[in-house]
């Protein structure tokens, strides 16, 4: 629930918009989404120009609002300046309006092969997938790669960001904390490459720990994180 989250202090202004979808709060609505998945995503229509006002440049659109609302909102966010970041999970077919729309789209392997339907399996694969991607109209794509690392593709970048080594026990939350290591790494000025190696350095110590939520690092522990 990418764009929902945060906004519970300003409840006199989304509280009408709850309402109107008949939610009495955002428990409700949570709960909603956990019981009947994608359809919870319809009140993003409404959620969505509280957003665009006040919100920061960096949106992650999970799949499930991607398939039924992202396109116009990736289009809007395009529209006033901000920038959408799309991680396709689970894959699925994309349509070529919201790739176009897109600042930044994260597949893995599986999720890039559905887009493209290249199979990758070494780094000529690896490259030709990324760089079919950004034929499609999307300005940035990261592949990443599990244990290999990652493939940026933009128009400075063309090339693989190897992985931090290190002894993987479980690989459960991974790909969640690279994006959302990513994003906080982008929403603070980094560069693409370097967001790149900051979300591999919080993947990499996740990937040590047992769990999903219980393996995700403080910040403290990405910064001074040494392989």
């Amino acid at each position: 629930m990418a764009l929902f989250e945060n906004y519970e202090g300003r409840m006199p202004q989304l509280q009408p918009v709850l309402e109107k979808y008949g939610f009495k709060d955002f428990d409700e609505l949570k709960a909603y989404n956990n019981s009947k998945g994608v359809d919870a995503y319809k009140i993003v229509e409404g959620i969505q120009p509280i957003c665009f006002e006040n919100a920061k440049w960096a949106y992650e659109l999970g799949a499930a609002i991607a398939m039924k609302e992202g396109v116009k909102t990736a289009a809007e966010a395009a529209k006033r300046g901000k920038r959408t970041v799309l991680n396709p999970a689970p894959g699925a077919a994309l349509s070529p309006q919201l790739l176009k729309s897109l600042y930044l789209i994260t597949p893995n392997e599986t999720e890039a092969e559905i887009i493209t339907g290249i199979r990758i399996h070494n780094a000529e694969t690896e490259a030709e997938a990324a760089r079919s991607i950004r034929a499609m109209g999307v300005q940035n794509v990261i592949i990443t790669l599990g244990s290999r690392g990652a493939y940026i593709c933009n128009d400075r970048f063309d090339e693989a960001v190897p992985a931090q080594k290190v002894r993987a026990v479980d690989t459960t939350a991974a790909g969640d904390v690279f994006n959302g290591a990513l994003v906080v790494a982008l929403s603070e000025g980094k560069s693409l490459e370097e967001a790149v190696r900051f979300a591999s350095r919080a993947s990499a110590i996740s990937v040590t720990r047992m769990g999903a939520q219980s393996s995700i690092p403080y910040r403290s522990e990405v910064d001074r994180f040494v392989p």
